[in-house]
C-alpha cells in the first residue's frame, strides 16, 4: 500500500511545471480542441478548427505535422497566434520545428503553450509542397 501511495505522489509531482501551476484534461468540460490541416499554401494560414475562441486562451499540448518537403533555415514549420485573416495582425510565434520530407513529426507538450486570448492559430511552412497539421489542446 505504501508503494502506491509514493508511485501517486511522484505522479502528481512529476506534473507540476516550473511556475508550480498543475494543468488538467477533464474531458467531461468539453474543452478540448483538435485542429487539422492540409494544405499547399506557403503563407501563414489559419489552422481549420483553430479560429479564435469567444472567450479564453487556447493551451496547445500536441503538434503533429508533415511535410512532402524538408525543412530547412529558410522553410521551417512555424506556429503562430494572432488577429485578423490569417493571423495577419498581433502575431505572436509560438512555436518553431524541422523535419525532413514526408517524416511525421509529433510534439507532445508537459507544459502546455499558452496562445494569446481570443487569437486564432496558424501554421506556415514555405517552400511548394503539400504539409498536414494537427494541434490538440485545450481552452481556458
Amino acid at each position: 500500500m505504501k508503494f502506491k501511495a509514493l508511485f501517486i505522489l511522484a505522479a502528481v509531482l512529476v506534473a507540476a511545471n516550473a511556475s508550480g501551476q498543475y494543468y488538467s484534461r477533464v474531458g467531461s468540460l468539453n474543452e478540448d480542441f483538435n485542429c487539422t490541416m492540409i494544405s499547399t499554401a506557403t503563407i501563414l494560414t489559419e489552422v481549420t478548427g483553430c479560429t479564435a475562441p469567444t472567450a479564453g486562451s487556447r493551451y496547445i499540448t500536441k503538434i503533429s505535422w508533415s511535410s512532402s518537403i524538408i525543412s530547412t533555415t529558410t522553410n521551417y514549420m512555424l506556429i503562430q497566434s494572432g488577429t485578423g485573416t490569417a493571423c495577419a495582425t498581433a502575431t505572436t510565434s509560438l512555436y518553431a520545428g524541422f523535419a525532413q520530407a514526408f517524416t511525421t513529426v509529433d510534439v507532445v507538450l508537459p507544459t502546455p503553450i499558452k496562445a494569446t486570448a481570443l487569437h486564432a492559430i496558424c501554421f506556415i511552412h514555405a517552400g511548394a509542397g503539400t504539409r498536414n497539421v494537427n494541434i490538440q489542446g485545450f481552452i481556458r
